[in-house]
């Protein structure tokens, strides 16, 4: 395994900074063991030796503290000296060495509380009297020897709480590790045991390979060990030293997790652990310094002793009324003589799948099932659903059939029937991915019903299917009215909110959204992900709307990291976006990652749509056989979803239209969005559709992307792609313009581009010069931003990024010899490239060459 976890290089640099700014200056670098002090250390050495510093090592260890001048030996013994020198004699050389050119210098001094007396003292006089930088490291809680303590005490001492490695950059290190992506849940697993500390990340890797990594579609699944011996025996050091009382609190702390710190029952024996750098605090709470400590103390919590302590730390839990709490004191009955009740393990096991924690609902469901049956109980119905559920989105899908058909069976009334046919319903929704049969269960179990909010609940889910399905038409049972039950309520606002952003109806969409915000914490036990969902569907309608730079940044602030369950949905709709942005490799990096966190949670149906924008990018890169590849891949049902189909008729056209054939490619996008439109999806079907019009042919596409503008009168952008075709149609040189720069304000640049060029086409061939000057000028700002431009080759007489950045400067009437020095080009290839640009645009001079640029 090839391990690498450097420090940033921003943080190297800053260090660097401090250490040559001034003078006497020493950096304390503090933080637990392993946290990376001595890799920032060696890192921040390594530049200013490159800089042509003299580094100066300081090797403290435990035996050596008691040796005078221990830790200096390695930095004395190559000085040119008697061999019989003392080590104070040496001190005396090296201190003459660094003298004359002491900024020129580093100390570096690893583990500086183990230095013996005479080599801090040695340190102190470096710095303080002879003005050597230097860097320091000790360990959270750890005392300076009393020389660095005086330093410090001077102020010539700036200490550096070393950080946790940020969950993004420990993942990077793991699958760099791996060679290849990890699974999610497992990984999420190993970084919240590591607790950003490098070390302990690359030790529970390494046993972690030890025992064996297996291979999944959605990544390397990291199996959760044990701690490694070398680990444990270290943490048991660390604790050794503990009276009874700060060993009582430790455990406590161990079982507990986390607590507010007015509930820690010891609160001398905490300060005591704060201080030697074994427990902290954490806003209001205190815990541990770190998991490690805590898994190292737990299990060796066993017999009476362990129960007495697991048996304390709940009844602090529960005293608290709070269901996190409540949640967490059912873990720890769990292992003593005081076991939760089926309906408690029922309740833990939703309320862990309600935090996407599906590996734990797991676990809690099924100790639910086996307290029933040990009880002699009734099958526990929200237990086995939530079973289900769980089994369904870890991938175990023939064991989720089987979980689902007994949840349904032991459902006792019409809420856990609605609740149960609606995971069942997801289940084969998305994963066995057969909406149909999703929609025949659920209207089988909405027949049976009879309570209001229960009806209302399933009947929403089961319109979803059915326009999953292409079946929107179909009456789904029930009216779909708001219910009384806000727990409820929800899922009839989502299915609104789909079915308007299909059908291009921005006025609900955006009221089903406002009506949605304030149930999302009600719902989240029935509908999870309302937020994301509500979310998602809000950046949807702002691309309908026209407002895609609006749209992408309200994406970054929102989107949640790769870890959670909506991260698939997101990159899904964000490649989609920068698809049609004309940003391609972009486009294709978000479907690929889309494609894989979808393959690992998909509640959206969204994993089909998401394969046909990642075959479709690649073959509008050119990257033809290998998107002939994916598409002879395809699972026979992969164009169940209209979503999905509009996608993949558009990789199936840009093969064709890398052959010639693009009237073929259009009737293949006409029969696609015709298709479409019929079930209900007329906004997506005018975004597959316009690709025909950039073909160049209009005719082909006009009367469905007619029938879907006139569907959606509210959606800006479904009107433009209809006014593009028909201004195409037409030949209309101004008309194509105009919706050229609309396209663009709309972000919709890879479109914007093309009707630039067929508008500065059209303005040739009709003589208008104006216009073709305009055109090619947008055309040539908006090639520099693509990536590449969809249509390479089309843009012959356009302008290059250079000869763009150029235009832009003279247009702002910036001399020659100004742009040449701000470019760093030469006068004579400034005067080339305006010669062409000048030719290119039809234009004479700087003036007119402001007005085609704007």
């Amino acid at each position: 395994m090839q391990w690498t976890a450097e420090p940033e290089a921003e943080l190297v640099d800053a260090l660097v900074a401090r250490l040559t700014a001034r003078r006497g200056r020493a950096v304390l670098l503090v933080g637990p063991a392993g946290i990376g002090k001595t890799t920032l250390g060696a890192a921040v050495a390594r530049r200013l030796h490159e800089g042509g510093h003299r580094v100066v090592p300081v090797l403290a260890e435990r035996a050596l503290a008691g040796v005078p001048l221990g830790a200096m030996a390695s930095a004395l013994g190559g000085l040119p000296a008697d061999p019989g020198a003392t080590p104070a004699e040496r001190l005396q050389l090296l201190a003459a060495a660094l003298a004359p050119a002491a900024a020129r210098a580093l100390l570096v001094v690893d583990d500086a509380p183990r230095l013996d007396e005479a080599s801090a003292a040695a340190v102190r006089q470096f710095v303080r009297a002879s003005g050597v930088p230097c860097v320091l490291s000790a360990r959270t809680g750890e005392d300076l020897p009393d020389a660095l303590a005086h330093l410090d005490a001077e102020g010539l001492v700036e200490r550096i709480e070393v950080a946790p490695l940020a969950d993004d950059v420990a993942a990077a290190a793991v699958e760099r590790a791996l060679g290849g992506p990890a699974e999610p849940e497992s990984l999420r697993t190993l970084l919240r045991r590591a607790a950003g500390n490098p070390s302990s990340l690359r030790r529970l890797l390494e046993e972690a390979e030890r025992v064996g990594v297996r291979p999944s579609p959605s990544g390397a699944i990291i199996p959760e060990t044990e701690l490694p011996e070398a680990l444990a025996r270290e943490i048991a050091e660390r604790l050794a030293p503990l009276g009874d009382r700060e060993r009582a609190l430790a455990e406590f702390l161990a079982v507990v997790e986390s607590i507010d710190a007015d509930l820690v029952p010891d609160a001398r024996a905490l300060r005591h652990l704060e201080r030697h750098g074994l427990a902290m605090r954490d806003g209001d709470g205190a815990r541990l310094a770190h998991p490690l400590l805590g898994e190292h103390l737990a299990e060796a919590l066993v017999g009476p002793a362990g129960d007495h302590r697991r048996l304390e730390a709940a009844r602090v839990l529960e005293g608290t009324g709070r269901d996190a709490l409540r949640f967490r004191a059912l873990g720890l009955r769990m292992q003593t003589s005081e076991p939760p009740t089926t309906a408690e393990l029922s309740w833990a096991a939703v309320h862990a799948n309600a935090f996407d924690d599906r590996t734990v609902a797991i676990r809690y469901a099924r100790h639910a099932v086996e307290s029933a049956q040990r009880r002699r109980e009734a099958a526990p119905a929200a237990a086995l659903t939530v079973l289900a559920a769980a089994l369904s989105m870890s991938g175990s899908l023939d064991d989720a059939d089987r979980a689902f058909d007994e949840a349904l069976t032991a459902a006792s009334d019409d809420a856990e029937s609605a609740e149960a046919a609606t995971l069942a319903g997801f289940h084969y929704a998305v994963r066995r991915r057969d909406p149909a049969r999703a929609a025949a269960l659920g209207q089988e179990v909405l027949d049976r019903l009879g309570d209001p909010s229960a009806r209302s609940y399933l009947a929403a889910n089961v319109a979803k299917w059915r326009l999953m399905a292409g079946q929107v038409s179909e009456d789904p049972g029930v009216p779909l009215e708001p219910t009384e039950d806000a727990a409820f309520a929800l899922s009839p606002l989502i299915l609104r909110l789909t079915v308007a952003i299909f059908g291009g109806d921005v006025p609900e969409a955006r009221a089903a959204i406002g009506e949605g915000r304030p149930l999302i914490a009600v719902a989240r036990g029935v509908t999870r992900h309302g937020r994301e969902l509500l979310d998602f569907g809000e950046y949807l309608v702002m691309l309908l709307e026209g407002r895609g730079e609006e749209a992408a940044a309200f994406a970054e602030r929102v989107r949640p990291d790769r870890f959670d369950e909506a991260a698939g949905m997101w990159s899904y709709g964000q490649s989609m976006a920068e698809y049609h942005a004309g940003r391609l490799e972009e486009a294709y990096r978000l479907s690929r990652d889309a494609v894989e966190q979808l393959e690992w949670r998909d509640f959206l149906g969204a994993l089909g749509a998401a394969r046909g924008v990642q075959v479709a990018t690649m073959a509008a890169l050119g990257d033809r056989d290998r998107a002939r590849e994916q598409l002879a891949t395809l699972e026979p049902d992969a164009e169940r979803f209209p979503s999905a189909a509009l996608q993949l008729a558009e990789a199936r056209a840009w093969l064709l239209h890398a052959e010639g054939a693009d009237e073929r490619a259009a009737a293949v996008l006409a029969e696609a969005a015709a298709a479409a439109i019929e079930v209900g999806y007329p906004s997506f079907a005018a975004l597959s559709a316009h690709l025909a019009v950039r073909f160049g042919q209009p005719d082909a596409v006009l009367a469905p992307l007619r029938d879907a503008a006139a569907r959606a009168p509210e959606a800006r952008l479904v009107g433009l792609i209809r006014d593009h075709a028909e201004a195409l149609d037409r030949g209309d040189p101004p008309e194509l313009l105009a919706v050229a720069e609309q396209l663009a304000a709309a972000r919709w640049n890879a479109a914007a581009h093309d009707a630039a060029l067929q508008a500065a086409d059209a303005a040739r061939r009709a003589g208008a010069a104006s216009v073709a000057r305009r055109a090619r000028a947008l055309a040539s700002r908006l090639a520099a931003e693509l990536q590449p431009s969809p249509l390479a080759g089309a843009a012959a007489d356009a302008l290059s990024p250079r000869e763009l950045a150029v235009a832009r400067l003279a247009a702002d009437r910036e001399r020659n010899r100004e742009i040449a020095d701000r470019l760093g080009i030469s006068l004579r290839t400034v005067e080339n490239h305006l010669a062409s640009i000048y030719r290119k645009l039809d234009v004479t001079g700087r003036d007119e060459l402001r007005a085609v640029l704007g």
